[in-house]
Order: structure tokens, then sequence, then C-alpha cells
């Protein structure tokens, strides 16, 4: 509805009621042992990824570089040891993964393309390099890229056993752990950790935010190999708006990692962490790409900004935060007649300034997700902005959240809405008068 002003949602603050128990905390450190990468996979992303910028970059035979800066993005740039965001400090006691990679992530850059330059340079290069080969390719000319995905390794890559076991101090569950947890009452209620993964890395759509992908997937690697996503810009101002919706995104990431830290201690920063772990799972299941990993992490993120999760005994903490998702899931997307008054036909979703409701801006998409204070200050039109939700389905997200509350979490009744004990209802602005 055209008036409608956008209105800042306060974050919750649970009470001292809110029960935190000890035992809560192994749930989540299960969790994440089931759902993360294994430690070796881990290394050899790292190592890979450190490799790249110096592939792109290179001035071969005294000619210039193909590029002027190669920038990490997607899951690999939230690793604590990539140095990408500003403001964490990792616990020197921290004994579950500082990483968010899973076992189906890969590597994605973003290059900024030297004028005259043609994109399948950068890709020759991968070719000439290493065993690389191309998989697949993806022009989007609305924000003149075009993305490569390649498999493989470099030349002299050895094996993972060459590290030696010095790393090993700190990772964790290998894939035959994560086998074994199949069957837990633990991995049951956490609905996705029978199959590890779940991420944008691994859904093929194409957006500049942090999903640009192509549908090229198909088989799977061999155990030394990586995919390797590089999305070449050869529009300056279009790899400038790249690089800050990917800025806003880590802060938010970021805000929502310091606020439940601030809310919850130690505790609340692996509930956080096992937390993105379980979308990532979740979007991994849901079929035909209905839900990405980039996309439930940030429909997750806006729960925990709106408060939209309850605290429960029998759930350790990143359980609860899942069970609000869900829950927001099932009636944010919901055509039923219990559904919510905040529904996706009527509202905009906004990651800015803490979580925030807006008015549709698009009869063109089925749902819209933005981060519209970059989108503001970056001057784009209303066609130019990046909506993070083009792809998602919201008929098949109700769905399958509406399934797995039934499966895996028992007590309320899944038509349950989170709102209320302390939780804020989040209510739409005051019309504003047209000028």
């Amino acid at each position: 509805p055209a008036g409608l002003a956008p209105v800042p949602v306060p974050p919750c603050v649970p009470g001292p009621g809110c029960p935190v128990m000890s035992s809560n905390s192994f749930s989540d450190r299960r969790i994440i042992e089931v759902l993360a990468a294994p430690c070796k996979m881990h290394r050899r992303l790292v190592r890979t990824a450190q490799r790249v910028p110096e592939i792109i970059l290179d001035s071969e035979s005294g000619t210039d570089s193909v590029a002027s800066s190669a920038d990490l993005y997607g899951s690999l740039a939230l690793d604590m040891g990539m140095n990408l965001t500003s403001g964490w400090k990792q616990d020197a006691k921290q004994d579950w993964a500082s990483y968010y990679v899973n076992s189906r992530s890969d590597i994605d850059f973003v290059v900024d393309m030297r004028p005259g330059v043609s994109p399948s340079s950068v890709a020759e290069r991968f070719v000439a390099k290493g065993h690389w080969h191309m998989v697949g390719q993806v022009q989007v000319h609305k924000f003149a890229s075009t993305q490569f995905t390649l498999l493989g390794k470099f030349n002299d890559e050895g094996s993972d056993d060459e590290d030696g076991k010095a790393s090993e101090e700190g990772c964790l569950s290998d894939a035959k752990e994560a086998k074994q947890a199949e069957n837990d009452e633990d991995e049951r209620k956490n609905a996705s950790a029978k199959d590890e993964g779940g991420n944008d890395e691994d859904s093929r759509s194409t957006s500049s935010t942090g999903d640009g992908k192509n549908e090229c997937k198909q088989r799977s690697p061999r155990v030394s190999e990586v995919y390797l996503d590089i999305t070449c810009i050869e529009n300056p101002t279009h790899f400038k708006r790249f690089r800050k919706r990917q800025k806003a995104f880590r802060e938010v990431f970021t805000d929502a990692r310091t606020g439940v830290e601030n809310q919850f201690g130690a505790q609340g920063v692996l509930a956080f962490d096992a937390y993105i772990h379980l979308l990532k799972a979740f979007a991994a299941k849901v079929p035909g790409n209905a839900l990405t990993g980039f996309q439930a992490t940030c429909l997750g993120l806006f729960t925990l900004q709106i408060g939209h999760f309850r605290l429960k005994p029998i759930h350790s903490i990143a359980l609860s935060f899942f069970e609000g998702f869900l829950r927001f899931c099932l009636f944010f997307y919901g055509d039923g007649p219990q559904s919510w008054s905040f529904n996706y036909r009527q509202f905009a979703i906004d990651l800015s300034q803490g979580g925030r409701w807006l008015p549709r801006m698009s009869t063109g998409w089925r749902s819209e997700l933005y981060f519209m204070q970059v989108e503001d200050q970056m001057k784009c039109r209303p066609d130019e902005r990046v909506n993070v939700a083009h792809s998602l389905d919201p008929h098949r997200v109700c769905v399958e959240a509406y399934a797995l509350l039934q499966r895996a979490f028992t007590g309320d009744h899944p038509g349950s809405m989170f709102m209320g004990q302390g939780a804020p209802m989040a209510v739409p602005a005051a019309p504003v008068p047209h000028s």
C-alpha cells in the first residue's frame, strides 16, 4: 500500500525468566559438528581462496593484469580467519568451528574488470594455471556481469594430509561423525542435520547481493577439487554497488551476532553460529531452489531482529531461534485463513536499521527483501535495486516450514506465532501525506 513509511522493529530482549540450560550448549555444539564442513575441506577452501587473487591480478609477460581488484564474498568471507568481518573477536576458548561453510560450499569472488578486457580472460587464466575446467557460465546484462563456475584445483595443490595434524586442533567433525549423528535425537529436532549443506553457493540464481549463481553443478567434485565461482563485472558503478551491498550484509550479520552475544554471552555466540548452519541446511532441503542459503540467512537475521522466537527449556538456544524462523516463514508466506496480517503480499522486508517493514515496491516480484538503506545511499532507481528474495517461492517455503514444524517441534500448534511474552509486535507505519 502506497503512503506507508518504514518502521523500525526493536529487538526482543528476553527477561530473567527465560531459561538457558547448560546442556543446551552441548546440543548447539553438536549441530555445528554435524553441519559444518570437515576441517580438511575448510582448509582446502581457504588455501584455494588465498591463491585466487594472485592469479587474477598477476601481470603476465609484462602486460597489465586483467582486473583492478578481486573480492571474496559468500560464506567463506564470513570466516574469522579471512579478516573480512571487522569487530569480531574469537574467544581463545572457543571449541567449535569459526566458519560457516559446509560440505557443499564453494568459493565466491567478484572481479572488477579493467576496461576493454574480456571476462573470459579471467577463466582462461585458471584453466592455464591449474587443473581447472569450466562447468558453467551465466551473463546478467542488468548488472554488466558474467559469472564463470570452474571446478578443479591448482597444479601444486597437495593432499590435505600434507598439512599435518597441527591444524586439527579446533577443527570439528569429519564426514564419519556426521554420518553417525544422523540418528541422534538432536538431529531429528534440528530438522536438517541428515544432509550437510544448504547455502547460496549451492543454489544457482542471479543477484548481485551474494547469491549470483548458475545451474551448472551437476557432478560431485573429487576429494581435492573445489568449485570456484568468479563474477566478472565490467561496469565500475555496478562493481561498487556489489561491494557496498556485500558490506551491508556483513554489517547486519555482525550486528546480529553481537546482539545475541550481548543477550546470552558465550552460549549466545555458539547458538548464533549453529543457527546459521540450520538455516542453510533448511534451504538445501527446500525443493527446486525455492529458497537459497543466502535468502534463508537473511530471513533468519530478520526474525532475530524482530525477536520472533521463544526460548524453551526443552530446546537449545539455536533450536529456539530456528523454530521461531520456521513459524515466521509459515505465517509471513502463508495464504490460509489464519495467516498473519504481515504478509508477503502486502509487505517487503528491510534488513536495514535493525529490521523494518516496508510497503511492497513492485508487483513484478512474488516477495521482496532489501538492504534498503544502502540502496538509497547509492541512489539506485527502483528498477536497479537488488531484491534478495527475487527467486524465493513463498508457497513452497511455507509448505516446507509447516512440514518441518510438524515433524521436529512439538508442544505448540504449528499455527502459533511467537509474538508477545516480551517480543514486540511489528506494526505497519501510519499513512503519511502524499507530496
